[in-house]
């Protein structure tokens, strides 16, 4: 018998209130990156939050190509808080989803149709930058 095997129990039968806890798993891994400028309007940067699942490799990017939810925060058209719905996705990007919560202009800032123009820009973003994010 080796020394090891001398300090480790060897009864392997469950207890109760005991439970199997297996490691993360690589697929479950949720990568989140702050503030992406998709668009400048004026001034104004407009940015977009991402949450993307498995792995990243800084020599290849991020492993896999999944489908991609795009999150327009309900504000009344005022200015939103762009961080305050993202923990409430996790279990989606676990799923395999990239989200992405995006930024508008508020009604206080630019008229109609803005809000939809800046939507329509971010989307135009995200396709163009689908293979840097992994959609």
């Amino acid at each position: 018998m080796k020394k090891w095997e001398m300090t480790v129990p060897q009864d392997v039968t469950m207890r109760p209130g005991m439970k199997v806890l297996y490691a993360e798993n690589q697929d479950t891994r949720v990568n989140y990156i702050k503030d992406v400028v998709y668009v400048k309007r004026g001034d104004r940067e407009l940015h977009a939050q991402l949450l993307i699942p498995g792995l990243y490799a800084p020599e290849l990017g991020y492993i896999g190509k999944y489908p991609l939810v795009i999150h327009v925060q309900g504000s009344g058209w005022g200015k939103q808080n762009c961080y305050m719905a993202l923990p409430n996705f996790y279990p989606l990007v676990q799923e395999g989803y990239v989200v992405a919560s995006v930024e508008h202009r508020s009604s206080e800032e630019a008229k109609f149709p803005s809000f939809l123009q800046d939507v329509k820009s971010s989307i135009r973003f995200l396709r163009a930058h689908a293979d840097e994010y992994g959609i």
